[in-house]
């Protein structure tokens, strides 16, 4: 992949861009920064996954969605990279498992979400089948100081079973630090039990799928594990 100054030069857009922040990724180039002093996220695809771009390009210039996500403000498929809004909040992952934060507003978060989800999988239904995001996991998510929930990352959605987000998002509340805790299981149960209050889709046997998704990312983390110590 070309360096970020070379990216700047190609691109007319980006000439005056200044790198405020490097953002997490696993996968591609993230950076909050400041164009015209305005600030924006932009999310350098690695080449090869110009369907993904494509995907959660999509998804993030639809503007009738009832379910709070950024919004795209330039896309360059030549180059491969979407210029983004950028949410200013905290990561819902670093609050859930924050010591410090309150037990009762880990809650409200925890229900806010079932919220985002069943409006995320009722808007993109269609017949049997919905929109499964597909990396529905804590770190995915932002909550602003107003309370607002939004989603992040859209590239890996496709047509599916609307409980595969449920059971990653649940393993997503239980393995990450502090991990299995008796804490993360009341959230896990809050989260179902408002999902299933607010939703016309049935869990069926989501204990036998969270613990499906759990065994998972045990394997995804041991893999990340063994190829760090090669």
């Amino acid at each position: 992949m070309d360096s970020l100054t070379t990216l700047f030069s190609k691109s007319q857009y980006l000439r005056n861009a200044e790198v405020k922040q490097v953002l997490k990724s696993k996968k591609h180039r993230v950076y909050l920064v400041n164009i015209d002093k305005k600030e924006m996220v932009l999310k350098w695809y690695q080449q090869g996954y110009q369907k993904n771009m494509i995907k959660e390009y999509k998804i993030l210039k639809e503007t009738s969605t009832p379910y709070p996500k950024p919004f795209v403000i330039r896309k360059n498929e030549k180059e491969g990279f979407l210029l983004i809004s950028y949410i200013n909040g905290q990561n819902i992952c670093d609050l859930i498992n924050n010591p410090r934060f309150c037990f009762r507003r880990k809650i409200l978060l925890i229900q806010h979400l079932s919220h985002w989800f069943t409006q995320f999988h009722d808007y993109h239904q269609s017949k049997k089948e919905t929109l499964v995001h597909g990396d529905a996991h804590l770190r995915n998510f932002i909550a602003t100081p107003k309370g607002i929930i939004y989603g992040l990352d859209f590239e890996e959605t496709f047509r599916g079973d609307f409980m595969i987000d449920i059971a990653d998002f649940c393993a997503s509340i239980l393995t990450t630090n502090p991990m299995f805790t008796e804490e993360k299981h009341k959230l896990v149960d809050t989260f179902m039990q408002h999902y299933d209050e607010l939703t016309s889709y049935k869990l069926k046997d989501i204990e036998k799928k969270i613990n499906q998704s759990v065994q998972k990312t045990e394997e995804r983390r041991k893999k990340m594990i063994n190829r760090d110590f090669k």
